[in-house]
């Protein structure tokens, strides 16, 4: 009798054994469980974060990129400019441009000597002269040997020219407004040279009023239709 109820003991105890153990298998593994589904989340988010830091740091170096483009853009347009300033600066004046031969044709224009009058010594010990060209009137003022004064204005720019005359000199007036006074005189001249240069530089203010280009003229025939055109007079038809 005491046999069998240590046999049914110690049968009890072994089954509250195993069911022990069992209960600790499960929770074994239940814990295991919850360990990797932790671990799988930690390393989703630890995933996802790589992943903005990653899409982070190639937006920060797309946009950093496009500024150095940006600004290496604005540094070779601004080089090209320098580059572009800089050759108009050192560019070298053409000899053969148009505006060269035009003055090349107007310096040699101005050799031309249309009229040209001295004052009559010993009536004025330095004498003064006049000359007359294409494009321009030119007083010289003489005070002493070596020592003179020049005064030039455009023909298109003399106002008007008086003369006075006497038995034998004669002196002019020119008014202008490119003058001081407005007027310079020239005395003791011939009078057929005070008489020329009257009629020939108001013959040339008459044909600037009207637009005439007195450099597609021949010299001679210049003078001839200046002097005709500045002399006063009206011809019967």
């Amino acid at each position: 009798m005491a046999s069998s109820t240590e046999t049914q003991q110690g049968k009890a105890l072994g089954w509250y054994a195993l069911q022990r153990v069992r209960m600790a298998e499960l929770l074994k593994q239940r814990h295991n469980k919850e360990f990797k589904g932790s671990s799988e989340g930690t390393t989703s988010v630890d995933s996802s974060m790589a992943k903005d830091s990653s899409t982070s740091s190639n937006t920060s170096e797309l946009e950093k990129a496009v500024g150095e483009d940006s600004n290496g853009r604005q540094t070779h347009t601004k080089n090209e400019g320098a580059d572009d300033e800089v050759d108009t600066t050192n560019a070298k004046p053409c000899i053969d441009s148009k505006d060269a031969k035009k003055l090349q044709a107007v310096v040699r224009e101005s050799h031309t000597i249309l009229a040209k009058a001295h004052s009559v010594f010993p009536l004025q010990l330095f004498p003064d002269s006049v000359n007359i060209d294409r494009h321009k009137l030119t007083i010289v003022r003489r005070q002493f040997f070596g020592m003179e004064q020049k005064v030039s204005v455009p023909l298109e720019n003399v106002k008007n020219i008086e003369a006075d005359f006497g038995p034998l000199f004669g002196s002019i007036t020119i008014t202008s407004d490119l003058f001081i006074n407005n007027t310079q005189e020239v005395k003791s001249l011939w009078r057929d040279d005070a008489k020329k240069i009257q009629k020939l530089v108001q013959g040339a203010v008459v044909a600037q009023g009207e637009g005439i280009d007195l450099n597609k003229i021949d010299v001679n025939q210049l003078r001839s239709l200046l002097i005709d055109l500045g002399s006063g007079h009206s011809r019967s038809m």
